[in-house]
C-alpha cells in the first residue's frame, strides 16, 4: 500500500483495486478502533519473498506476484519457447522484496511497541532490468526484449503473456520506482541486519523453478 505519509506519491495514485481496497481498510479501521478506543498497528510488508535468514533457505508457502511472472513462461515454454516475447516496463522500476522470515520478525518486535503504522521493506530494491532476465533465465526461456511502449502487432505469446499474468503485473512494471520511509523500520530493526535481497534474488528464482513453482499450500 504506498500511503502518502509513508512515501513519496500520491496517496489516490493505486495501481489497480487491490491496492486501493488496502488503503480504504486501512482508513476505516483507525476510524473504528479510534471510535471504539481500540489500539491498533498498521504494518505494510513489501512484496514477500522466500526465507533468507532462517534454514531452510527461499522456502514460502505460496508462489506469489513475481512468481506468477515466472510460472507463466515456465508452463508456456513447452509450446511457445520459439516466439519472442516483448514485455512492457519501465526500465527504471524495481520490486521491493523482503523476505518472509524478517517481515515475521519485524512484526514480532513492533507488536511491542506504540508504533501506529509501519512499512516492512527493503533497502535494497532489485530492478527489473536485472530481475527479469535473471528469472527467465532460470525458468529456460530465452526469446525476450525489454520494451518502453506497448507493442501493437501481438503474436501469440504476447497475446497470452498480456491476456493472463498481464494484467496482474503490467502496472506494476511500468510504474516509478518507489522511496518509503524506513526510518521507524531502521530503528527497529537496528541490531539486525537485513539481508541483502538484490544479491539472493538468483537464488529465490532458482529454488521456485526447482519446485516447480508448486506451492506448498494451496
Amino acid at each position: 500500500y504506498r500511503n502518502n505519509s509513508e512515501s513519496n506519491v500520491v496517496a489516490n495514485n493505486f495501481r489497480n483495486h487491490y491496492e486501493k481496497f488496502k488503503a480504504e481498510i486501512e482508513v476505516e479501521l483507525s476510524q473504528l478502533c479510534y471510535y471504539h478506543s481500540i489500539d491498533y498497528q498498521i504494518l505494510r510488508p513489501s512484496i514477500i519473498c522466500g526465507r533468507l535468514i532462517h534454514s531452510p533457505n527461499f522456502v514460502i508457502s505460496r508462489f506469489l506476484v513475481f512468481d506468477l511472472f515466472g510460472a507463466f513462461f515456465y508452463k508456456a515454454k513447452e509450446n511457445y519457447e520459439s516466439e519472442t516475447c516483448r514485455i512492457f516496463i519501465n526500465k527504471n522500476s524495481c520490486l521491493n522484496l523482503i523476505p518472509v522470515d524478517f517481515v515475521a520478525k519485524s512484526i514480532i518486535r513492533a507488536t511491542n511497541t506504540d508504533i501506529k503504522e509501519l512499512n516492512i521493506v527493503s533497502r535494497y530494491p532489485v530492478p527489473n532490468t536485472y530481475a527479469i532476465p535473471t528469472l527467465l533465465n532460470e525458468v529456460g526461456w530465452k526469446n525476450f526484449e525489454l520494451v518502453d511502449e506497448m507493442p501493437t502487432d501481438l503474436n501469440t505469446i504476447e497475446k497470452l503473456y498480456y491476456r493472463t499474468v498481464g494484467p496482474q503485473l503490467t502496472e506494476y512494471l511500468t510504474s516509478e520506482d518507489e522511496k518509503f520511509d524506513m526510518d521507524l523500520l531502521n530503528q527497529l530493526m537496528s541490531d539486525f541486519p537485513e539481508p541483502n535481497i538484490r544479491n539472493e534474488f538468483q537464488s529465490l528464482c532458482r529454488f521456485a523453478v526447482e519446485e516447480n513453482f508448486v506451492n506448498l499450500i494451496n
